[in-house]
């Protein structure tokens, strides 16, 4: 158990000191379509009149154009 473990053990009682990393690899996956629910690198948000928001995939992107919504 290095120093540091040692400290945060003292200092936090029972609580597990995670790293920060393994968390930020698992964002990296990218995101899901609204409309396909199929994971994509990129979405594109639109948003309609009265504020909704949802994130398109390319494959989305002519469907969603054809019902008005606008590109933020």
């Amino acid at each position: 158990m290095s120093a540091l473990s040692r400290l945060f053990s003292r200092l936090f009682g029972s609580r597990k000191v995670t790293d920060i990393r393994s968390y930020q690899k698992k964002a990296q996956s990218g995101q899901r379509c609204s409309l396909c629910k199929k994971r994509a690198a990129r979405l594109t948000f639109y948003a309609d009149g009265s504020g909704k928001v949802i994130g398109a995939c390319r494959d989305c992107k002519a469907n969603v154009e054809k019902v008005g919504f606008l590109p933020l």
